[in-house]
């Protein structure tokens, strides 16, 4: 399911021309979800990130659904309030799930985490945290077309 969803986003991008950065987490224990995201590369200091494509692995124990949460602050957003530019969470019953309504300038950095969730009421540990500075190389995948 990994490589398809990369695969899906890769042919997305490769359709619009331009490259991507892809980066990780480090690595985590067998049932905490280890992170990974994908994002389009840009190498002008003006540029804006607007979003971000974040996947991780499945835990040992098939969970009924993810949480995701996101900051750009350092302060992790409740859950019961509403998501902004700056932090949010979401519910994702996948692999994968796309950050959006983000406004990351060049040289912020994004920090992502996820953890598995059981029957709605049981949580798994929190992954902590795939951190991304947009701007900074990670690994560059050229991609043609577009021309």
């Amino acid at each position: 399911m990994k490589v398809k969803l990369f695969a899906i986003v890769t042919l997305a991008l490769l359709l619009a021309g331009g490259a991507i950065t892809a980066a990780q987490s480090d690595r985590s224990p067998k049932d905490v979800p280890y992170i990974y995201a994908m994002y389009e590369t840009c190498e002008d200091p003006n540029c804006v990130l607007k979003s971000i494509w974040v996947m991780w692995n499945a835990p040992e124990k098939a969970p009924d659904s993810y949480r995701v949460s996101w900051t750009t602050t350092g302060k992790w957003r409740s859950k019961k309030k509403p998501n902004s530019k700056k932090a949010g969470n979401a519910t994702a019953t996948g692999l994968g799930y796309c950050i959006r309504g983000l406004n990351l300038r060049y040289g912020e950095t994004l920090r992502v985490r996820v953890r598995a969730r059981y029957d709605g009421k049981k949580n798994g540990d929190w992954n902590c945290c795939l951190e991304v500075e947009y701007g900074k190389a990670y690994q560059t995948i050229e991609l043609g077309g577009g021309g």
